[in-house]
């Protein structure tokens, strides 16, 4: 049997390996398995356009000249109650807001939204690309917080909080005050948070890959989603969103969302009108 020399040994691993890397990003334009997506500008103080908001409790938002009123009301039953380990207040139930979702998947490409966020401590403003299986991309405005958002990825089913986040400074006028742009660029190989226009945060796939060769990296097909969320109902997300409300002071807390643009990436979607 006539033997491989050594070196050819090691590119023939080097290449499967590097095969392997890549099969998760290319499978779907191998396969051509795109999924259909839907390249939009919608401008909220006309409508809703095709957006999905069938997870949005009966007044909880409203069309307006500012754009998309997004609001939390009350919960039925307002409770104010203290952990008894931590002693942090925290609220019995929550306030119901509304989410609304793209009526299309995108497998990379770009989205903005221009939001205007809540002055209320406890009220989150979520902008998010979030896919069936766990993998997420977001920015999150914590309500009475003026100069700065938050950003976090995820990936797969068990996903880790408290490693990926981050926290930036926003210029200008407070987030709850006037609109700032939101933007997430999502390519198979890297992520790229803009406020403003301005890179505030860029995440490589290269950094999120193990020595077993799995890269951590967000790379499943995901809506986009927009999200106004009361986050008084567990003590520890509620000392996070400097809540929790008191219900006592608001018949109802709003933000609002004055336009989105979804740019899907040819290469590895199925444009569809």
């Amino acid at each position: 049997m006539k033997l491989l020399p050594l070196t050819a040994v090691f590119l023939i691993l080097y290449l499967t390996r590097v095969s392997a890397t890549l099969e998760p990003r290319l499978s779907y334009k191998k396969r051509q398995d795109k999924p259909a997506c839907r390249n939009t500008h919608t401008i909220f103080s006309k409508d809703t356009g095709a957006w999905n908001a069938d997870s949005s409790p009966e007044g909880t938002f409203d069309i307006t000249p500012d754009g998309l009123k997004m609001n939390i009301l009350p919960p039925e039953h307002y409770e104010r109650l203290i952990h008894a380990e931590t002693k942090l207040p925290y609220n019995k139930e929550a306030g119901r807001g509304p989410t609304f979702n793209s009526s299309t998947y995108m497998h990379y490409g770009n989205f903005s939204a221009k939001v205007k966020s809540s002055p209320v401590g406890g009220a989150i403003t979520a902008v998010i690309l979030i896919a069936d299986g766990g993998d997420e991309i977001d920015f999150e405005l914590i309500g009475g917080v003026p100069h700065t958002a938050q950003t976090n990825y995820f990936w797969g089913k068990h996903p880790l909080y408290t490693v990926n986040g981050g926290t930036h400074d926003i210029e200008g006028a407070p987030v709850y005050e006037e609109f700032h742009e939101y933007v997430i660029n999502w390519t198979p190989d890297v992520i790229v948070w803009k406020i403003d226009g301005k890179e505030i945060r860029r995440k490589e796939r290269q950094q999120t890959c193990e020595e077993n060769g799995v890269c951590k990296f967000p790379s499943h097909p995901a809506r986009v989603q927009i999200g106004f969320w009361d986050g008084s109902y567990e003590f520890g997300t509620a000392e996070w969103a400097h809540g929790p409300i008191n219900w006592d002071e608001h018949d109802m807390i709003s933000s609002y969302l004055q336009e989105v643009v979804v740019e899907c990436d040819p290469d590895y979607n199925q444009i569809v009108d």
